[in-house]
């Protein structure tokens, strides 16, 4: 009976830290059939924008991106029009443009808190 509460109390202990580890790392982006950049990962420097993907051969496009910190970033696809989303920390969101050209990712923290995030885009067909 004593070895099979030792062997509980492990395997218990391994589930929980495992669990621990999976939710800290969070959801990645795998690339996709229709894949036209990344995915990729940025840290941004606190109210600092970063081009993430250019030079994009003006096609019909969506992108996608996954806070990854604890500080809300600006998500911007330049095309034909320009679109603007907050996403909060641990949040995802996508958008899609016609004609994209840029996709730019803004930290909105201050001081020295910095934001992460991954990204990818993909052509519409």
């Amino acid at each position: 009976m004593r070895r099979l509460t030792t062997v509980l109390l492990a395997a218990a202990c391994i589930l929980g830290t495992a669990g621990a580890a999976l939710a800290a790392a969070g959801p990645t982006l795998a690339p996709g059939g229709q894949t036209l950049a990344g995915p990729g990962t940025a840290t941004i420097a606190p109210g600092v924008t970063a081009t993430v993907a250019s030079n994009i051969p003006s096609v019909n496009a969506c992108a996608t991106a996954i806070n990854t910190g604890t500080v809300a970033i600006d998500f911007t696809m330049i095309g034909s029009g320009t679109g603007t989303v907050q996403v909060g920390p641990r949040a995802t969101a996508s958008m899609c443009r016609g004609s994209l050209q840029t996709v730019n990712l803004t930290c909105l923290g201050n001081g020295t808190i910095s934001c992460g995030a991954q990204w990818r885009v993909d052509q519409i067909r």
